[in-house]
């Protein structure tokens, strides 16, 4: 199905342009790809010697990068922070080439297109042209004066260096991200015009006046003030109603040199909108004529879409939505660019939007007009990035300001006309000076009407609040830390930046928690700033993907480790654990921000790998936009979708005694209300039905979230420790939703039978025990292993444990614990009356949440222990929380895991019980023998 998705909306995009016009196109281009002359200048002394009138030795296939054609440095060393570039080259390259212009070429006006490069100078034959130093998007060069019929010289120099810039690190030049090449890549071509033509086309749809305006653009490069016409026509082109618009012929006198002309064209009754949900697309066909000839024709994309906000959420033409978004960092390993063609993006939407998703944040850079004709046709809401990333905007810095303002102005003028463009950001994360943020984001709010407008992503990170000209706020608190997490309106962090790394590791679990508390007093919509950040164990047959520029030494730098540390066959177990539990923690992530009533949406970071900034594998794909294989997108869009079934308990885990409760409600953000659909739930244990239910509501609002009415039911029925599903649905739709939950016995703290001994600490006594054969359950008092444990954590390492130990060792801050979950055979007899799957879940917080992972690395490589915990991949340590021998004739289980505080709730007493029930039984039966000086180093 997904492939015939990709196939017609490709085909759509290639006859849209057919739709209005077939006659012959009035303009004519001159493809420049191919073989060009190359020469690196590592001196910069090439503008000095007039490179421009030499010829140069070595060739490079363009389109394409250095990197593509092997040109600079080969890569001798094992960076471990980001993807390694096979052949890299920093600084400033020439290219050159012959070209041919036809006679018929003569009085054309020519300009030279490159779609999309770094900053350019360029001549003609001998003579200066100009210079461009965009990099959001194509660059323009007008050869007209200097152009004749006949051969010339066409010379092109490209300065990658990123201090000429002044935006930072940005993902359009960074080395964590797409690499920062030097080269020319999509369209690069000549294109000659009239001498009266037309320069630009913007369309300003009004859905509410069932109209466009139409500003054109025209350049007059004649001898006279010329009478022509304009001719319109449009019709909608992928959707099965055909709509075709009325043609019209505007009358205008073209004066000398640039005209701007404005026209409104009816959109007639039958008009069609865009969406997410129904992307129509219209063809506008716009042809400049005087006295019957045409002098020029352009075709243009848009479609009749208001995206706006009513105070603090987003509408969609009057209907309320919620940004689903995934952050998208530029991360193409294979060209180390992005793809330049619409197939590719068309795949890669359709990929995100299986999973849910409906908005893409492209982090400090904007995507090329392939992606945003992809998102036109698959219905995607993009808030593409002006280049600024850590570098702040200095008052004083007229030349970042004005560099800033170009940008938003060429995005405008390449990419406004796309429905899917639909809000902007100066760029991530950056302070400086206010008033100068102020004035850019005016400016461009007044160039262009369409888009909504924000000073920053999560800029000044939060502190000091939104301005007043900002449309909607990126962020992950409200102004002010909070300890209490009363501020924040994400749930993970790291641990130098949120008490215990936020609200997932530091409040109990439950579905109640949400961000209410922190959007009190904003007026604006809120959209929760790099969401999630929680890491998955890599799967190293990825390696074997990596066959283009960028060479990933980081992961076999960590695969070594792994294999040095002998886990490298738990490699795949790792992955599929702390995958798992990763997966859990954006769920909860996710419903969080969808119980937030005045929420209005999410910015995941991220749905795939990103492999910079320390590597930060935190993707339920990976780093190419596959599945890992940990959950699918059926599932995961359960509880990312337009309309979510929720359900608001306060625990995962109850005792027998206690009667389950539950508010419903459903997030519903779909194009219209559900009528008359009964919502239904089931409780089901080893997959049988045990328990049903449903409400009877004859309307769901599409206005958000609503409260649905309560279910409950008594679990006395239940007499032995067990997991259940609870699953709730909308009937005769594909909504639906569930959740585990965990119910135990309730009975007395067990007894400690006599034939075990427990003991804090491996004293002489008992060893003594030991040596005679008795069995002992060591519980280690924290202060002994303080050296040689990591602190108790429930979710995976947040972003990459490097990175923010890196930070916290700069700052003065919190360590990070680091690990990744845990790991365990369920069919092992110590979880016999403690039901687990081989990864954490909810009934495991409170466990995890009182203990100390021990560093087990001075045990035999091929030891394993009973309770793993998985670490990061910047260590590699052998963790563990239980894990058992012989010593001596005796058996003995170290269990780092401080039951004193957990016995009051019902998990951690049935663990307890579980562990002695095991202890006391002939199961106990362990293999391997410690020797006594290895454990001393471990327990002390």
């Amino acid at each position: 199905m997904k492939s015939i998705l990709y196939l017609l909306g490709i085909l759509l995009l290639i006859f849209s342009s057919c739709s209005q016009n077939e006659s012959k196109p009035v303009r004519k281009t001159i493809d420049l790809s191919g073989e060009w002359q190359f020469q690196t200048d590592t001196g910069k002394v090439g503008i000095n010697q007039k490179w421009f009138e030499q010829s140069f030795v070595e060739t490079i296939v363009l389109p394409g990068t250095t990197d593509e054609n092997k040109k600079g440095i080969p890569a001798k060393d094992t960076i471990t922070g980001h993807l390694t570039r096979a052949f890299s080259y920093i600084g400033v390259a020439w290219y050159q080439r012959e070209i041919l212009i036809p006679e018929n070429w003569n009085g054309k006006s020519v300009r030279l297109i490159l779609e999309r490069t770094k900053p350019t100078h360029v001549w003609l034959d001998t003579t200066y042209i100009g210079t461009n130093n965009s990099i959001s998007a194509q660059q323009d060069y007008n050869l007209t004066s200097k152009l004749r019929p006949g051969k010339h010289k066409l010379t092109i120099r490209i300065d990658n260096d990123p201090k000429i810039i002044p935006v930072g690190v940005s993902h359009m030049i960074s080395e964590d991200a797409q690499s920062n090449w030097n080269g020319i890549v999509g369209k690069l071509y000549l294109e000659a015009s009239n001498p009266i033509a037309m320069s630009q086309v913007q369309i300003y749809p009004s859905i509410s006046d069932k109209k466009i305006k139409v500003v054109v653009h025209t350049e007059n490069k004649g001898e006279s003030v010329k009478n022509c016409s304009l001719q319109l026509s449009a019709s909608a082109w992928n959707t099965s109603i055909p709509h075709d618009i009325k043609a019209i012929t505007y009358e205008t006198k073209l004066n000398l040199g640039d005209n701007r002309i404005e026209i409104e064209y009816p959109m007639g009754d039958n008009m069609q909108l865009w969406s997410e949900f129904e992307p129509v697309m219209y063809n506008l066909n716009i042809a400049l004529t005087e006295n019957g000839k045409v002098l020029d024709n352009l075709q243009e994309n848009f479609g009749m879409r208001e995206f706006s906000h009513d105070n603090r959420h987003f509408i969609i033409n009057g209907t309320k939505t919620f940004l689903r978004g995934k952050h998208d960092a530029c991360v193409f390993p294979l060209t180390g660019y992005p793809p330049m063609d619409t197939a590719s993006w068309i795949r890669i939407f359709h990929i995100a939007k299986s999973y849910g998703i409906n908005h893409y944040r492209f982090h400090s850079w904007t995507p090329p007009k392939a992606a945003f004709d992809a998102a036109d046709v698959v219905g995607m809401y993009l808030q593409p990035e002006l280049p600024t990333f850590w570098n702040g905007f200095d008052s004083l810095d007229v030349a970042h300001r004005d560099y800033a303002i170009n940008e938003g102005f060429q995005l405008f003028k390449n990419y406004g006309n796309s429905p899917s463009f639909a809000m902007l950001s100066l760029g991530n994360e950056f302070g400086g000076s206010t008033s100068v943020v102020h004035q850019i984001v005016d400016t461009l709010k007044r160039q262009d009407s369409r888009h909504l407008y924000a000073q920053g992503t999560n800029a000044l990170n939060g502190w000091k609040g939104y301005f007043d000209l900002d449309d909607y706020w990126t962020i992950v608190r409200n102004k002010v830390e909070n300890p209490d997490h009363s501020t924040e309106v994400r749930a993970s962090y790291g641990f130098n930046d949120s008490k215990n790394g936020g609200i997932i590791n530091d409040w109990p679990p439950s579905t109640t928690y949400t961000f209410d508390k922190a959007l009190e007093g904003v007026e604006i919509p809120t959209i929760s700033h790099e969401t999630g950040q929680f890491q998955v164990y890599p799967n190293y047959d990825e390696l074997e993907k990596y066959t283009g520029v960028l060479v990933p030494w980081n992961l076999e730098k960590f695969k070594d480790n792994l294999k040095k540390a002998g886990m490298l066959d738990q490699r795949y177990d790792f992955q599929k654990a702390s995958g798992a539990l990763a997966a859990l923690c954006y769920k909860a992530e996710i419903e969080t921000a969808l119980r937030t009533k005045d929420m209005a949406g999410f910015q995941l970071l991220d749905l795939q790998d990103y492999p910079g900034h320390g590597t930060a594998l935190v993707g339920m794909l990976d780093a190419f936009m596959d599945s890992k294989g940990i959950i699918e997108p059926k599932e995961f869009s359960q509880f990312c979708n337009d309309v979510v079934p929720l359900l608001v308990f306060t625990k995962y885990c109850w005792r027998n005694n206690e009667t389950f409760s539950s508010e419903v409600q459903i997030a519903n953000y779909g194009k219209e209300p559900i009528q008359n659909k009964p919502i239904t739930w089931e409780l089901f244990i080893d997959k049988k039905l045990v328990k049903k239910g449903q409400l009877n509501p004859q309307s769901i609002p599409n206005q958000g979230l609503s409260a649905q009415g309560n279910i409950s039911f008594g679990l006395d029925f239940v007499e032995q420790a067990t997991r259940a599903d609870l699953k709730i649905s909308i009937e005769n739709t594909s909504y639906k939703n569930e959740y585990p939950i965990w119910i135990y016995p309730e009975v007395a703290i067990p007894e400690v039978p006599a034939s075990i001994t427990i003991a804090k600490s491996l004293s002489n006594q008992v060893i003594a025990k030991l040596e005679k054969g008795e069995t002992v359950l060591l519980l280690p008092d924290f202060s002994t292993i303080k050296n040689n444990s990591v602190e108790g954590i429930f979710p995976t390492d947040f972003w990459n444990y490097s990175f923010f130990k890196w930070i916290g060792d700069k700052n003065n801050m919190p360590i990070p614990p680091g690990t990744m979950g845990l790991l365990m055979n369920p069919e092992h007899p110590v979880f016999r009356s403690f039901p687990t799957e081989f990864h954490s879940n909810w009934q495991w917080w409170s466990i995890v949440k009182n203990s100390r992972p021990l560093i087990l690395d001075a045990l035999d490589k091929d030891f394993r222990p009973t309770l793993q915990v998985i670490d990061n991949i910047n260590r590699n340590h052998k963790m563990g929380l239980i894990f058992e021998g012989k010593v001596g004739k005796g058996k003995l289980l170290v269990c780092s895991i401080d039951f004193t505080l957990l016995l009051d709730k019902p998990e951690g007493k049935q663990f307890y019980s579980s562990i002695l029930q095991y202890l006391n039984s002939k199961e106990f039966s362990p293999t391997t023998s410690f020797d006594l000086g290895t454990l001393k180093k471990i327990l002390n």
